[in-house]
């Protein structure tokens, strides 16, 4: 071969490998899939059930027929509607403090057992007892929260919190007793209580729970918490002095989430 024809093949061969590459598809990467961008500020809505708390008691004395009585309630404090809100702002990486508001409300009826002397006879008290219905009682709940953030996926968040908690309650207390007895006076009959509604000074107390979100776009979603928080509180007595009422208790609702 001379060298004429080896410089035309050579040529030829150069032609046809361009020509391929030229016509073969060229694949690209696919390109990463962006990152949601870090959310900062979350709010919650919630709408559940506050569960019974601690009941208690109370003894007031007084005067009949020239000698000391006295009559107890008891109080029972029965699960009732809640409302609660939260806002947190996000601090560093997956760490953010916030405050949450709760409200709740529920009867409270009184069981009452009372020791009435007798009109006649020294240190012969009749005894008596009654239920007291109708008594009402609400609760106002601020908690201060850290919180850690825990993103399950780009949708689901998990989110753990607790810190201190302040407590008010509105209470109706059984402060008169009603009663009738007539001659010979050995008998007396639970006739009614008289009660007014206390409201006391905040209690100081603690909180720790959980929180688990769903969001549907990336900032509105649903989510269910469950937390419990408590504080003890002083109740003005329906007699004199005061007497420590246990409030909060363990709480459960869910609701709207947003996140901005």
């Amino acid at each position: 071969m001379n060298r004429t024809a080896a410089a035309i093949m050579v040529i030829a061969l150069g032609a046809a490998a361009t020509a391929e590459a030229q016509t073969r598809p060229v694949t690209r990467p696919a390109p990463r899939p962006q990152a949601a961008p870090a959310q900062r500020f979350f709010v919650g809505v919630d709408f559940g059930v506050q569960m019974g708390t601690e009941d208690f008691n109370d003894l007031v004395p007084f005067t009949a027929n020239a000698e000391p009585g006295n009559f107890a309630t008891a109080y029972d404090v029965k699960p009732g509607p809640m409302l609660g809100i939260s806002v947190s702002a996000r601090v560093w990486q997956r760490l953010a403090v916030g405050i949450a508001f709760t409200g709740f409300a529920a009867d409270t009826d009184g069981a009452l057992t009372a020791s009435v002397p007798h009109p006649f006879f020294f240190n012969q008290p009749r005894t008596l007892s009654g239920d007291v219905t109708g008594l009402t009682r609400s609760e106002s709940g601020i908690h201060l929260q850290v919180r850690g953030l825990v993103p399950v996926s780009n949708r689901m968040q998990l989110t753990v919190f607790g810190g201190p908690s302040f407590f008010i309650v509105d209470q109706d207390i059984v402060n008169g007793l009603r009663y009738d007895d007539s001659y010979p006076y050995d008998v007396a009959t639970f006739l009614a209580g008289d009660s007014q509604k206390f409201t006391t000074d905040a209690g100081v107390g603690f909180n720790v729970g959980a929180d688990v979100s769903y969001f549907f776009t990336r900032r509105i979603g649903v989510g269910g918490m469950a937390q419990y928080a408590t504080a003890t509180v002083e109740m003005p007595s329906g007699g004199t002095g005061t007497v420590d009422v246990k409030a909060g208790g363990f709480q459960v609702g869910g609701g709207l989430r947003l996140r901005f």
